[in-house]
Order: structure tokens, then C-alpha cells, then sequence
């Protein structure tokens, strides 16, 4: 099933994985482990591995996708990570002071 069906489904399953999340919430892939880091979004394990498949609980997801201040914090999360991201990759612009003689 591609992430994209799961919209078409008549009924969630229990548990989703990131690329599920994503499509339901309207957000990239890559933006999950950020709400995840931010405590908006919680898996149902609490394995810290990095590597490790997270799943989360559809109905959670749900309540989530419905609740317009948890989504406004979710959209804040994010404006605020990726502002301060770009901020950190754009070169810094050093304003050398003309010294008089």
C-alpha cells in the first residue's frame, strides 16, 4: 500500500509509521522526527534507536489532524525549526570596518 492510499482506506489500521503520519498530518517525511523531538508527536514505544521503525497510534493521529490548536502548535514547531535551520546554513555576512590612517 503506497502512503498516498491511506487516505482512500474506510478504516486506519492501529499503528502507522512515519511515512502514514505524514500523509494524514499534511507534512513531509522528514518532519516527523522533528514533532517527535518537540513532544507533539509520541510513538507507542519508547525505543530511543535511531534506527529503529516508530509507529504511532492511528487514533491519536486522528484527534491530532482534528484539534486546530494542536495543529497551529505543529505548524509553529516546524516554522520555527526549518527559520532557525536556514538561519544556521546561510553564510554570515562579516562587515569589516574601514580603518582610517
Amino acid at each position: 500500500m503506497e502512503p498516498g492510499d491511506l487516505l482512500l482506506v474506510r478504516r486506519l489500521p492501529a499503528r502507522l509509521v512515519a511515512e502514514q503520519v505524514a500523509v494524514l498530518l499534511n507534512v513531509h517525511v522528514h518532519d516527523v522526527p522533528i514533532l517527535v523531538r518537540a513532544g507533539v508527536l509520541t510513538p507507542l514505544a519508547s525505543v530511543s534507536a535511531p534506527n529503529v521503525v516508530k509507529y504511532f497510534a492511528a487514533i491519536e493521529i486522528e484527534r491530532l489532524s482534528r484539534d486546530v490548536s494542536a495543529l497551529s502548535k505543529l505548524t509553529r514547531v516546524l516554522h520555527n525549526h526549518w527559520r532557525k535551520w536556514n538561519q544556521l546554513k546561510r553564510p554570515q555576512v562579516v562587515v569589516r570596518s574601514q580603518v582610517t590612517r
